[in-house]
């Protein structure tokens, strides 16, 4: 199948790490991910989706696959979303203050060009409305 990038963006709160986890109950619960035996039903709980064979061999496709949210300062590995720092942000986004709109065409010019990162990880950046945090954007690529 190969690897799928995925986005999301959700409402801003400054805890990033809730903002993942809610985001995930959120994928969960609506199906939003993929699942090669959905014939035999969905897992139950996520609990049950990490300990499947197919979840480890071949991830969801989704923020399910991220394990660990990592500092702006730490080396991106496999199954982390790292919080990106301004000058990331403005370096890949063209400001330090991206909009929705903005975040949403720089993430399609990253996925062209293939930066940032690789495989297995993610990223979140911090979206701005009118000067004030509004929401987090969202995006990595995993699965295989």
């Amino acid at each position: 199948m190969g690897a799928s990038g995925w986005q999301y963006v959700v409402p801003y709160d400054p805890r990033v790490r809730a903002v993942v986890l809610e985001l995930q109950q959120k994928v969960f619960d609506e199906h939003d991910y993929y699942w090669p035996d959905q014939e035999h039903g969905w897992p139950a709980t996520m609990r049950e989706l990490f300990a499947q064979e197919s979840f480890k061999e071949s991830g969801t496709h989704s923020i399910l696959d991220i394990i660990e949210v990592i500092r702006p300062d730490a080396p991106d590995e496999w199954g982390t979303l790292r919080h990106l720092d301004a000058e990331e942000t403005a370096r890949f986004f063209g400001t330090p203050t991206p909009s929705v709109a903005e975040f949403e065409s720089g993430v399609a010019r990253l996925r062209q060009s293939g930066s940032p990162g690789g495989r297995w990880g993610g990223y979140a950046v911090e979206l701005y409305e009118d000067g004030v945090r509004s929401h987090f954007g969202i995006w990595g690529i995993s699965g295989d």
